[in-house]
Parts: structure tokens; sequence; C-alpha cells
């Protein structure tokens, strides 16, 4: 479909900022922003896809087969990650530390923990995976919900969710700096909220509103935004700044995933069906884990060798994109083989 097409797009260039505020630290927060518009996707794309709820979809097949999705992948990265980096080393802690840091990452509980020598071990972005096991298994009961509500209950639940970021910057002196940052970036039931925004965002898209009625809930979407951006100014320069990006992608990705499918001007055409950029949306996954793993070898590889910042950083991109196109087709074969086996029931592909 041309608009799955476009949405591919959007979640390239969100698995782009991500790559590139960890190659350039400078720009992490153009990285948090991509996070957060990954997520709010993810629950779009749930909703968009399954219009209705099927509830034989979310039997344990279907939980067999997102868990061979991620798991596999991530465990290899994790491993090999755990070969050059060492939490007693980078965090000061003794080896019995480390080990526990490895063990919370393997079993996918590290972000339940506000310490960042668990969280921040090893692949670095293996955070996010605590947050796709919880929405996996909330996913029946999230769509239960939205199946019930039309586009007006949605739009509620929309606004809600910014101004409990919001309300939460406005507390943020109850507890200190890194664990509010840790609650607000980290913690998988704080950051389901985004995933349940991305729902609420395909409803409204979906409901066949008249025009005027999609003029006026955007026309309130962008008082709300300036409210909100205003009072994050306001209130605080530290946690305001990363409340600002896990909140603000929710409004204009919401505006541009509504006009996404309408208009033709250049400028979408060029950045949302453009076809390298729909390329790392379908590889957006991979390249999500491994882009880390593949900068660190490549900087190891590559910095003696090549004097020129923009070719290094140029190779240093290919080579991820290279990389992690060719996990995803040998991923997608291998899960697919698994799951047949386990399964026995042939011709099933992994989704």
């Amino acid at each position: 479909m041309k608009k799955i097409r476009k949405i591919q797009g959007l979640r390239g260039l969100a698995i782009s900022l991500v790559v590139i505020s960890h190659i350039f630290p400078a720009y992490n927060y153009a990285g948090a922003f991509g996070v957060s518009v990954f997520i709010g996707l993810s629950g779009y794309l749930t909703v968009f896809n399954a219009g209705v709820i099927n509830k034989a979809r979310y039997d344990w097949k279907w939980y067999i087969r997102k868990l061979l999705r991620i798991y596999p992948l991530y465990l290899t990265v994790t491993l090999i990650s755990s070969t050059y980096f060492n939490s007693s080393i980078v965090y000061g802690v003794d080896e019995r530390i480390n080990r526990i840091a490895l063990l919370m990452n393997i079993f996918m509980i590290q972000t339940y923990s506000r310490s960042s020598v668990y969280w921040g071990a090893f692949s670095q972005v293996g955070w996010y995976i605590p947050l796709f096991v919880l929405t996996m298994i909330l996913t029946p009961l999230i769509m239960r919900f939205l199946e019930k509500i039309d586009s007006y209950i949605a739009f509620v639940f929309l606004i809600i969710i910014l101004y409990m970021e919001f309300f939460l910057c406005i507390f943020e002196n109850i507890l200190d700096a890194e664990t509010m940052k840790w609650f607000i970036y980290l913690f998988p039931p704080f950051r389901v909220l985004e995933f349940i925004a991305g729902g609420c965002i395909a409803i409204i898209n979906r409901d066949k509103l008249v025009s005027r009625k999609k003029a006026i809930i955007a026309d309130i979407s962008i008082i709300v935004d300036l409210v909100l951006v205003l009072c994050l100014i306001k209130v605080s320069k530290n946690i305001g700044g990363l409340l600002f990006l896990n909140a603000v992608w929710i409004l204009p990705v919401w505006g541009l995933l509504a006009s996404l499918e309408k208009s033709s001007s250049k400028i979408v055409v060029f950045l949302f069906e453009n076809p390298f950029i729909s390329f790392i949306g379908d590889i957006s996954f991979e390249m999500f884990l491994c882009h880390l793993c593949v900068y660190h070898y490549c900087y190891i590889w590559f910095s003696p060798i090549l004097s020129s910042h923009f070719i290094f950083y140029l190779v240093i991109f290919v080579t991820i994109v290279v990389v992690s196109a060719l996990i995803h087709l040998l991923n997608k074969k291998i899960n697919s083989i698994v799951y047949n086996f386990l399964i026995k029931n042939k011709g099933i592909e992994i989704g």
C-alpha cells in the first residue's frame, strides 16, 4: 500500500535520527525524538493493520512470532557487545555487578532498574527491548480498549498523555534529575503511553470525519502544542527538554500521518516515498539494534586509514545499512524456518 510505504519512509527518517545522534553525540536530542516517533509508529501500525481486533490473532503463536523476530538478534548483539563493553571498567563497579548487568540484559529486565550500570551496559540500545516486550504483552488489552472508543475519545486520551508528561515536569523536584530521566525516557510502563498515543492517532485518522471537524481538531492540537512548549521552557531546562522530546512528537506526527494519504507534493514524495528512505524503514529494527556494535568495529578498523571525516562517517553509515540489510534477510529466513519447525505449520512467514 502507498500509505504504508510513506509510513515506512517516516520510520526510516526516525531511525536515521537515532543513528546520527549516536555517531554525533551533540545531536542526542534528535535521537530521543526519533525513538519517540518509532514507538508511536508501532502503536499506529498495530491499530492501522488490525482494524477491528481479531482475538485469534493474539494467541501463543503470535507471541512466538514476535519473540523470534526480536530475541535471537538482540541476544546476539548483547553477547557480541559484552566482548568489548565491561561495566566494571566503564562505571567503576566490581565484576559481580557486570555479570548481574549481563544477566539483566539477557532476560530483558534492565530498564526496570534506574541504575545506568544495568540499562546503559553492553548494546546500550537494548533498553528498548523491555519496552517492546511489554507492549507485546499488553497489545491484546490495548487493542480491546482502542476498539471501543471513537475518534473524539481518542483525541481526549491523546491530550491526557501529552499533559501527563507536562505535569511530571512541574513536579520534577519530587525526585532527583537522574531518576526523573530514567522514569520518563526508559521506564517501560511509562513509555507504553506513547504506543497507546500512536494507536489513538490511528483511530482519529481512520474515522470518517468531515473536513471541518478535522480542521477544528487540528487547530486545537496546534494551540495545545504551543502551550506545552512555552510551559516546558518556563518550568524546566533539563528535564523539560527531555519531556518535550517525548511528548511533542505526537501532534506534528499526527498531522503528518493524516495528510500523507492525500498529499502528493514533491517534498512528501521525496521524503516519504524515496526508495532508499523506505528501505531504511524496512530494516529499521535491525539497524536500531546493530548500529552501535557496527560503529564500534568500524571505528577500530577505519579510523587509522581514513583521514577525511566525511568519508569516514559515510563509510560507517553505509556499513551500518549494508550489515543491517543482510541481518534483516538472514533473520527473517532463519526465524521462518524455526517457527515452522516449532509450530509444524509450513508456509507461515514471520512478520
